[in-house]
């Protein structure tokens, strides 16, 4: 008698995947047989099912790479076009400074905080303009300045302080003073601070950028000069008082 084979008993789509069976059931067709009973229950054998979605996952894989290999490019070039737009403008200029040309050693350390030499009453007048707030004199009576700075800065509504030194004048407590002041300012009260060349501002400025600002002392005593520090003996009692107050780490 010859033997009788029984077909596979046809298995239930898990409802996770019914909508993926079908979805490529309905891409190949005629090639694939669907029995949709009247319960609305899809009938395929599992191990068909299993190959044609890993069929599936395969074709969007490989379209995802297709497209990825297309649109990386472009993306690239436009990183690439932008970075040389970028390098190749030009840094915006600093209008404020660009108007403080008779000042000399101009510096802007800080959007709030303006530095230099003498400045002229045009000059005091751009600072106005700006919306700085306070002028910090260093110089000392007898300094000359071509104008009554006190008187110019006032009728522009600044504040004008003046607090005049000497290199010989500059101890522990002028220090800490310039500290004081300087912490009591910043974006709400734009300040200007000047003697004649920048030279005294810069050493008042270096304990108070390592000590309150956080910056290391190579990088300070670079901005002090970019103000307009030179002196070697200002630059060392700066140094001392900022190494003697440094708290330990």
């Amino acid at each position: 008698m010859p033997r009788l084979e029984v077909p596979p008993r046809p298995v239930l789509v898990d409802d996770q995947i019914r909508p993926e069976v079908n979805a490529v059931l309905d891409r190949f067709g005629p090639q694939v047989s669907r029995r949709s009973p009247s319960a609305g229950i899809d009938r395929i054998g599992r191990p068909l099912a299993g190959s044609l979605l890993q069929e599936e996952v395969a074709i969007n894989v490989r379209n995802w790479l297709v497209a990825a290999a297309c649109i990386f490019p472009i993306l690239a070039y436009g990183l690439v076009a932008s970075v040389a737009a970028i390098a190749s403008t030009p840094a915006v200029e600093d209008t404020l400074l660009s108007r403080l040309t008779g000042v000399e050693n101009a510096c802007r350390p800080y959007p709030w905080l303006v530095t230099g030499g003498q400045p002229s009453a045009d000059g005091l007048e751009a600072l106005a303009e700006a919306g700085f707030h306070d002028v910090f004199d260093l110089r000392g009576a007898g300094e000359p300045r071509g104008f009554d700075e006190a008187a110019a800065a006032r009728s522009m509504q600044l504040n004008y302080l003046q607090i005049p030194v000497t290199p010989a004048d500059f101890t522990d407590s002028t220090f800490t003073a310039f500290r004081h002041h300087l912490l009591a300012h910043g974006p709400q009260k734009p300040m200007f601070i000047h003697c004649a060349s920048g030279n005294r501002v810069g050493a008042a400025l270096l304990p108070w950028l390592v000590l309150d600002k956080g910056h290391s002392v190579d990088t300070a005593l670079e901005i002090a000069r970019a103000v307009g520090l030179q002196n070697p003996d200002l630059t060392k009692r700066a140094s001392d008082y900022t190494r003697t107050h440094q708290r330990p780490k």
